[in-house]
């Protein structure tokens, strides 16, 4: 879903112009952006919750931990519970003719079905 459809439907759910949804998710955005460079979660209700994440590679030594020994930070997001359910409901499958037992119905192989499930992206690939 692009972000203009994403303005689009908001717009005809909501009072809100295509123009105030715009400014809003523009708003939204600087916001995220300012906590995340404090290093601050940003709880976004039932959308789930950003934060920055630090890793830092295993040393031996404890004198060998450093600035150096750390990885670049990361956005993370995790969703909350009612989104993680509603993904657990999207039903998928597999279309590969060339699998083991590949025939419809086949138990044995684990595929269900022979039909692919498409999710198509907001951006192509090149």
């Amino acid at each position: 879903m692009t972000l203009e459809q994403v303005e689009e439907s908001i717009s005809r759910s909501t009072t809100l112009t295509r123009g105030d949804v715009r400014a809003a998710i523009a708003s939204l955005t600087d916001v995220v952006n300012e906590a995340i460079l404090r290093g601050d979660s940003v709880d976004l209700g039932d959308l789930g919750i950003l934060r920055v994440s630090v890793g830092a590679k295993q040393m031996d030594k404890e004198e060998d931990v450093n600035a150096s020994t750390l990885r670049k930070p990361q956005v993370r997001y995790t969703p909350k519970k009612a989104m993680r359910l509603l993904a657990k409901t999207i039903p998928v499958s597999v279309f590969n003719p060339k699998a083991k037992g590949a025939h419809l119905g086949d138990k044995s192989s684990g595929v269900s079905s022979t039909t692919e499930t498409h999710h198509e992206s907001a951006s192509p690939n090149p």
